[in-house]
């Protein structure tokens, strides 16, 4: 609900007014915490997400230790609350050496770091 109401207001629907009307009574229904039906839908996972960063780094084209510490700089925590995928996926990819050599689209050879 509150993604709506920012969808709203920034498509211009809503003026300002209306919007601090609306978050106010999200905010006396607790909603701001948690919304109706939190608690009895329950939450899709993307799996594709997964098989896609399984396949790249089976098939040598990714670095997953280094994409998750140099470029995400997030703990794999992290990475499951957004995404659902288990913190544990990603330990088989975490022990692999900071300077791994992976290869780019065309089959060449580079290193990560």
């Amino acid at each position: 609900m509150q993604v709506l109401g920012y969808r709203v207001a920034d498509l211009g629907l809503m003026d300002a007014k209306a919007r601090r009307n609306f978050y106010a009574a999200m905010h006396r229904r607790g909603y701001l915490e948690r919304e109706p039906f939190d608690q009895t839908i329950p939450l899709q996972t993307p799996m594709r997400v997964r098989t896609i960063i399984d396949l790249l780094a089976n098939k040598g084209l990714v670095d997953i230790r280094y994409i998750v510490e140099q470029d995400w700089k997030v703990e794999t925590s992290f990475f499951h609350h957004m995404t659902g995928i288990k913190p544990e996926f990603f330990n088989k990819y975490m022990k692999s050496s900071p300077n791994a050599k992976i290869r780019d689209m065309q089959g060449k050879t580079t290193r990560s770091s």
